[in-house]
Order: structure tokens, then C-alpha cells, then sequence
């Protein structure tokens, strides 16, 4: 039985604050899935002590082990959107999940798999081709990132070189590499924002620069719930979470990896050359243009 009907079946023996925390989960299985205790419990105007006697109610060890229930709903109904959990430094597995370690590798092989399905049964070929026209036609491309993302940059940015297109990365964790690279931003530049939950805020906030001061933005993401969509010109999208992890990165180097294709295929296509302005650009940022 998944997280929604327990919770369904328990409701008409509920104390009324247990009522509206039930009626918070149910109305938003998403946010279930990254929420902290404390958010909730504000969010609902309960103790902390009442949420944690709700999961004990709906059978659950602890708070973790119901966002982990929730997590697998939207996994199994392919609605996925988690946040990161903090409280621990390894992905929380209940202890029944675990007695049958086979079974259980085997569902996160599946669920990996479904990821990839889900991402390609998506695909949209006329975006990734406006995407790269966007990349072809801009003189600076910023890719920016942080943490998990950052692997996906720097991996991009390596196909775009391969290419001919240079590019910058930018780590929106470090204020350094921000700040290189504000003074290539505006309309003859192309920002592209990897950002995926938790959605870290400083992506974001330079998602929103790049398009204050004009620049085209082209966002990486998992969901239409991303924070950066509002200062997109466009957005890919993939799935990038697990039951365990807060973010995978095999659907996304699919994406990486038909977004490069699809270069290579406008590029053989028009017979560009890119090395006058692979210079431009390098000069430039050396501080001789």
C-alpha cells in the first residue's frame, strides 16, 4: 500500500491536528518528498511532537522514513520532484527495505532505467534544436551549476570545446567564478542553468541576472516546478531523482549527450566554423578584447 492510500485509511481516526497535517500531505505528495520537520510543522501551525505523532500513527519509525515513502509514490506515478534532506549523510533506507537487498537493487535498477525511458519517451527535437541555435548564434556561453551539476558542466563544457564553441563554467557555489563572469552577461551572451532540487538559490539568482541584462537563458532542469524557469527563453528537462539519492545524473547525460549530437548535426549541416570566434572569445576573456 503506497504513502496516499495509508494515509487515506488512517484519516477518519485522526485527532483534528493530525487532520491537517494529513490534508498538507495530500494535497502536495511533492513537497512531501523534500520538506523538513521543522517546515512542516510551521506550515500546518503544529509542534514538531504532533508531526512526529502522525507518522506513528501511519506506522512510520520517523519522519524520514515518511518523506522516503513519499518518495517512492511520486517515483512509482512518475510525478518526481525531492529535495535534499540534510539530516543525514547517507540516504536514509528503512530497515524493511532492506532485509531482501537483492530485491531492492534490483527496484533501483529499474526505477534508473525508468528515469531514461521517461526522459527520451519526452524528447521535443525542435527545442533542442532552438537550443542550439541559441548556443551557435551567441558570442559568450556561461554554463553554471553547483554540486551534483557541476559534473554536468564541466562535462558540456567539454563537448562544446570539442566543437569548436568555447565556453565558460561557473560554479554558483564559489563567489570567484560568479564574478568573472558577470562582465561577459548581457545580449550577446547565453547562459545555461543547470539546476536541479534543491534548486540552490544562486543558480537562480544568476538565471535572473543573465535576463535582466538580456541574455538568452536555457534552462537544465527536472520539473516546471524549477525555480529558474520564470528567466528562461527555454528549458530541457529530464528526471534526475531516486528513492536514495537526491539527484542521478544518468538522464541528464542523455541530455548532454542528444543536446552535443544535435549541435553536431546543425554544425555539419550549415558548415560553420567556429574558430574566428573560439579566439574572439578567449581573447576577450583574457582581458584583450
Amino acid at each position: 500500500m503506497d504513502v496516499i492510500q495509508t494515509i487515506r485509511d488512517k484519516y477518519p481516526g485522526m485527532t483534528k491536528k493530525q487532520k491537517d497535517i494529513a490534508d498538507f500531505m495530500l494535497a502536495d505528495p511533492e513537497r512531501m518528498s523534500f520538506i523538513t520537520l521543522k517546515e512542516l510543522s510551521t506550515a500546518v501551525h503544529v509542534s514538531e511532537m504532533t508531526v512526529l505523532n502522525a507518522c506513528s500513527y501511519l506506522g512510520y519509525a520517523n519522519f524520514n522514513e515518511l518523506k522516503y515513502e513519499f518518495r517512492k509514490y511520486l517515483l512509482a506515478s512518475r510525478r518526481i520532484q525531492v529535495e535534499q534532506d540534510n539530516d543525514h549523510q547517507h540516504p536514509f533506507v528503512p530497515l524493511r527495505e532492506i532485509r531482501d537487498r537483492d530485491s531492492l537493487l534490483l527496484q533501483i535498477c529499474h526505477e534508473e532505467m525508468s528515469a531514461i525511458s521517461s526522459y527520451f519517451s519526452q524528447i521535443n527535437t525542435e527545442q533542442y534544436f532552438d537550443a542550439v541555435n541559441l548556443i551557435l548564434d551567441k558570442r559568450f556561453v556561461i554554463l553554471c551549476g553547483r554540486g551534483v551539476s557541476m559534473q554536468l558542466v564541466e562535462f558540456f563544457s567539454m563537448r562544446l570545446a570539442i566543437s569548436g564553441i568555447p565556453s565558460v563554467c561557473v560554479n554558483t557555489e564559489l563567489n570567484d567564478t560568479i564574478q568573472a563572469a558577470l562582465p561577459l552577461i548581457g545580449e550577446d551572451s547565453l547562459v545555461l542553468a543547470f539546476s536541479f532540487p534543491d534548486y540552490y538559490f544562486m543558480t537562480t539568482t544568476l538565471a535572473r541576472y543573465a535576463h535582466q541584462n538580456g541574455a538568452a537563458v536555457i534552462g537544465i532542469t527536472d520539473s516546471p516546478r524549477s525555480d529558474i524557469l520564470p528567466y528562461c527563453s527555454l528549458a530541457l528537462y529530464c528526471p534526475t531523482s531516486t528513492r536514495l539519492f537526491l539527484n542521478t545524473i544518468s538522464a541528464a547525460m542523455m541530455l548532454l549527450n542528444v543536446l552535443s549530437s544535435a549541435i553536431s548535426i546543425e554544425l555539419s549541416a550549415h558548415g560553420r566554423d567556429l574558430s574566428a570566434s573560439s579566439k574572439d572569445f578567449a581573447a576577450l576573456f583574457e582581458g584583450k578584447g
